[in-house]
């Protein structure tokens, strides 16, 4: 994941300290729920799954909602083709 953020990421610092927690939740979440972090475990089921769970997700009192106009979970990842074997992040 460090490579990725090294030489694919652009954005300011303070942006890639959200997408690595991001990252890192949504990794957390694939290790959960299908027991790996391989690419062909990656479905829109579980896309959808991490989603309903972001959604759920409560911080103190406030709900944590995804931002508007977010995309799929990861959805930059494949755009930019990082693998996601062998970047298992427990947070």
């Amino acid at each position: 994941m460090a490579a990725y953020f090294e030489f694919e990421v652009t954005t300011m610092a303070s942006s890639q300290k959200v997408q690595r927690r991001d990252l890192a939740s949504f990794l957390n979440f694939m290790l959960a729920e299908v027991g790996n972090d391989k690419l062909p475990n990656w479905t829109p089921r579980l896309s959808q799954a991490f989603k309903t769970w972001l959604q759920n997700e409560t911080l103190g009192e406030n709900t944590r909602q995804p931002r508007s106009g977010a995309r799929r979970p990861g959805e930059h990842m494949r755009a930019n083709s990082m693998p996601l074997l062998g970047c298992a992040v427990v947070v």
